[in-house]
């Protein structure tokens, strides 16, 4: 038996879309090699359990992985306050939960991320591929 390894998913919660494609990304990875998932993301916990198999092993860290689009209301969008959000966030504040993060990813082989610039910097920060 081979040797489970740990990937990183770092995935927006501007939406389920991301989430849904993420969870059919690591559907085909676990048919594949034996894995456990450490999942970073404002989504919430209940929507991985829902959509990944019952046998899938994984963490997950609620944390914000991407600004995402900010929008007055359900039907306007801002890109002056997007953009003011994401000068901010690729700041990459390192507060005590996202030393946490880093200290959790560290153990992985690979990360991957779904329009998160957080798993790239982290990556590239730990020295781990993305």
């Amino acid at each position: 038996m081979s040797k489970k390894i740990t990937i990183g998913v770092f995935v927006t919660s501007h939406g389920f879309g991301h989430g849904t494609r993420i969870c059919a990304v690591l559907n085909e990875i676990i048919t594949s090699i034996s894995c456990e998932f450490i999942i970073v993301s404002f989504l919430p916990e209940w929507f991985f359990r829902q959509n990944l198999p019952k046998k899938t092993n994984f963490v997950h860290i609620k944390y914000q992985a991407d600004v995402g689009l900010v929008q007055n209301d359900p039907f306007h969008h801002s890109l002056t306050k997007t953009q003011k959000e994401l000068d901010k966030f690729l700041s990459f504040e390192q507060d005590s939960t996202f030393k946490e993060v880093v200290t959790s990813i560290e153990k992985c082989e690979a990360i991957i991320s779904d329009i998160s610039p957080l798993g790239i910097h982290i990556g590239r920060q730990v020295g781990i591929p993305t």
